[in-house]
């Protein structure tokens, strides 16, 4: 968010370009994941267990935590009117929208986005206007007892 801030007051304007493409770059990975994890749960009910359930969610829980002390590690003071506690909430508040977009219920509680930038775009970049957004997929454990076809 730190480098994001360059581009509201439009200063640097070619640094905040490459962040432009690194913040895309790295959404359509999580995008992909997230696909390639629906997918597979899709074409394999059989390992949609609770127990798998619970490790993805505490995957995403354990890095927000991570992300969370590395905040705080690089911003102890804060810098350009950002500080860890509000970056903080802004990386709670994409937690609970992956989540969502996995078909888990939220963990962090942040369900309106705490900055009005920057917004989400439908091909995964990031602009400073609203898009609409698709209902995610549900997660459905497998059912206890095997499935006959």
């Amino acid at each position: 968010m730190v480098a994001l801030s360059f581009r509201q007051p439009n200063l640097l304007r070619n640094f905040a370009s490459l962040i432009d493409w690194v913040v895309r770059d790295e959404s359509l990975h999580l995008k992909f994941g997230i696909n390639l994890t629906l997918t597979v749960l899709e074409g394999n009910p059989e390992i949609a267990t609770d127990e798998f359930a619970t490790e993805i969610q505490g995957t995403i829980i354990d890095a927000v935590a991570m992300e969370e002390a590395y905040n705080r590690d690089l911003l102890p003071n804060g810098i350009l009117g950002l500080n860890a506690d509000y970056i903080n909430t802004y990386v709670k508040y994409l937690a609970d929208r992956r989540l969502e977009e996995l078909g888990f219920e939220p963990s962090t509680g942040w369900r309106t986005r705490p900055s009005g930038w920057p917004r989400p775009t439908t091909r995964g970049s990031w602009s400073t206007s609203s898009s609409p957004s698709t209902p995610p997929t549900r997660w459905t454990p497998a059912p206890t007892t095997p499935r006959t076809r």
